[in-house]
């Protein structure tokens, strides 16, 4: 049996041999390559396992920070709440207080007038003196 080469004619059992140890060599020299770059890539893939661990507790972290801040929020909304109730309460309490001002005011009034004359009227006869409040002054005997 012969073989051929590229050429097309007859190969030599030597330069079979020779061929086949070249492939032999070109092949161990790509499976060295890839050897490496299987370890390069190792290497490779332990460093961002050891990112992503980083990262995870990161997260972690973060998750914790936003729990944290989520309670803070609700104790800010209650406190809110508290306030707002408050503010109500005082409101509440003015508005009671400015109706029995006003309420006094009004029943006053006319005693207010009536003392303001009656003094004037005192102080026209001659015996008192009034003062700049309208309130009679001195003991009536001029």
């Amino acid at each position: 049996m012969s073989v051929t080469g590229d050429g097309g004619g007859p190969l030599e059992p030597s330069g079979r041999i020779r061929r086949l140890t070249q492939a032999a060599l070109n092949a161990d020299q790509t499976i060295g390559r890839i050897d490496g770059v299987a370890g390069d890539l190792s290497l490779s893939l332990e460093e961002f396992n050891r990112v992503l661990a980083r990262f995870d507790e990161t997260i972690d972290r973060f998750g914790g920070l936003l729990d944290g801040l989520a309670a803070s929020i609700g104790t800010i909304d209650t406190v809110v709440g508290a306030l707002a109730r408050t503010q109500r309460n005082v409101d509440a309490l003015l508005s009671g207080a400015e109706r029995v001002v006003g309420t006094a005011d009004w029943l006053l009034s006319p005693l207010t007038a009536l003392r303001r004359g009656w003094s004037q009227t005192q102080s026209s006869i001659g015996g008192t003196r009034e003062s700049p409040d309208g309130a009679p002054e001195g003991d009536g005997r001029g």
